[in-house]
């Protein structure tokens, strides 16, 4: 009797313990697992500044690759004028009748090439922002047009010396170099037609006030 009356007086303890022990762990019951929830909460946003900071970092790679390549072209457009430069003043040599007007002309070309390689770049300059909202840099781009116009008209008096040329051989080689700044300057309005592209909120104005 005395034993099993012990055993009664106990059971309700051990059945306490149980329940608060299963209180502690079971989801729901108990102390809330903060550390976890720190965890992910910690984890989800490390990945979305994971993705922010890998699409600014592609842009800027992209605008890197950008400026880059107008930077490359520039580059080879001046080295190309550089090299019929030289080779006009070398067939200016050999022609002393017409030797100075070649001379003339070549050094303009070399000019105009550096003006309109410095206004082109100020005007790459203009991001795609302030692009949206004023449209391109037309003042600059202006300016480049009338440098080709310049280009043109020294083409021609070039075109024109090339026939009182007597060597035969410097002919073709004046041909050869009109060739090449022909073609400079198709790509140098080529590159402004793509500045000009583009739609803008306040363009408009813009392009009225560069008049």
């Amino acid at each position: 009797v005395i034993l099993f009356a012990f055993t009664m007086l106990l059971a309700p303890a051990v059945s306490g313990a149980e329940q608060e022990q299963k209180g502690i762990h079971e989801p729901g019951t108990g102390l809330e697992n903060t550390e976890l929830k720190e965890e992910a909460q910690g984890t989800g946003q490390g990945l979305q500044n994971e993705v922010e900071g890998e699409a600014t970092t592609s842009l800027q790679q992209r605008n890197g690759e950008e400026k880059g390549m107008f930077g490359e072209n520039a580059e080879l457009r001046r080295s190309r004028i550089a090299n019929s430069v030289q080779e006009m003043e070398m067939i200016a040599t050999r022609n002393q009748g017409v030797e100075e007007q070649i001379r003339v002309i070549a050094q303009n070309q070399n000019q105009i090439q550096e003006d309109v390689e410095e206004a082109l770049q100020t005007a790459q300059k203009r991001g795609g922002f302030a692009k949206f909202f004023v449209g391109p840099n037309y003042g600059q781009l202006k300016d480049i047009e009338t440098r080709l116009e310049n280009h043109t008209q020294n083409l021609a008096e070039l075109k024109n010396l090339r026939e009182q040329i007597m060597i035969s051989a410097d002919k073709e080689l004046i041909d050869q170099q009109i060739a090449v700044m022909e073609k400079v300057k198709a790509e140098l309005e080529e590159a402004v037609n793509q500045e000009k592209k583009g739609f803008s909120l306040f363009g408009w104005l813009n392009r009225i006030i560069s008049k």
